[in-house]
């Protein structure tokens, strides 16, 4: 872990975004996005390149990934509620959390 943050490591970060609002079993309002950012580089304690499946927003801004300043995470901060899926920087504590190896 130490060599790869020493090292900067790099990983390919997109993911979808999606929310789906009802009221009394109707669809109200609904949005989907996707984002791709191509190779970025992780922050020092984001030590893992990530896939992950589809987790709530407020799941995710509470993992270290979330609380980072990339472009990732900023992209999801702004929604409150929804879902999203991706790829990522995580660090060893997001990984467990999440439950992916």
């Amino acid at each position: 872990a130490l060599f790869a943050a020493a090292n900067g490591l790099k990983c390919i970060q997109d993911g979808h975004m999606s929310n789906v609002v009802y009221d009394h079993g109707i669809i109200v309002s609904s949005f989907s996005q996707d984002f791709s950012y191509g190779f970025a580089k992780c922050a020092s304690n984001l030590d893992r390149c990530v896939s992950f499946t589809t987790m709530s927003i407020p799941d995710f801004l509470k993992l270290d990934a979330g609380t980072d300043n990339s472009n990732f995470a900023n992209s999801i901060r702004h929604q409150a509620e929804g879902t999203v899926s991706g790829r990522c920087c995580m660090s060893q504590s997001d990984v467990q959390k999440i439950g992916v190896s």
